[in-house]
């Protein structure tokens, strides 16, 4: 895995099978121990977890807090890409991540891209908090003036014409 950034990515999917909160943290391995640190810190008493058949991901299963775990895909197999999959939305926030990495940063590396060099990816700042942007985005279209064409190329006021 030379050159590539490890990251466990979780997402809660909702009874109605909407996506709920997401947290991807970039960790130094996948070794049980780092599993099962991310496990505690994230995800929530009770809940049943779906992964790939990676190595040290059977430590997300915890019967001390009812914490049950499902090897949904393995190997070289591609998960179900349908809506409602249990991969669903994960793949969802992966894949919109990784395209707002690709439309920042020409070729992103841990030394320029807050993103991948951040130890966790969390609502610390706008740039690395969706709803804070989504709000960010709202608040500045509703305190802009309106634009029209006419109004960005007509000359300066007290221009002489």
């Amino acid at each position: 895995m030379a050159g590539k950034t490890r990251v466990i990515a979780a997402c809660e999917r909702q009874a109605d099978g909407a996506m709920g909160y997401v947290v991807m943290k970039v960790v130094a391995s996948f070794s049980a121990e780092h599993v099962a640190a991310f496990r505690d810190a994230h995800i929530a008493h009770g809940a049943h977890i779906h992964t790939d058949g990676l190595r040290g991901f059977p430590a997300f299963a915890d019967p001390a807090t009812q914490r049950t775990h499902q090897v949904t895909v393995t190997a070289s197999k591609r998960p179900d890409r349908a809506r409602g999959s249990a991969f669903f939305w994960i793949n969802t926030a992966i894949a919109n991540l990784s395209t707002a990495i690709k439309a920042t940063y020409k070729r992103p590396r841990r030394s320029t891209c807050p993103i991948i060099s951040a130890p966790s990816v969390g609502p610390r700042t706008t740039a690395k908090n969706m709803r804070g942007m989504i709000s960010a985005a709202c608040r500045a279209i509703a305190t802009s003036t309106a634009l029209t064409r006419k109004t960005v190329y007509a000359p300066p006021v007290g221009a002489i014409g």
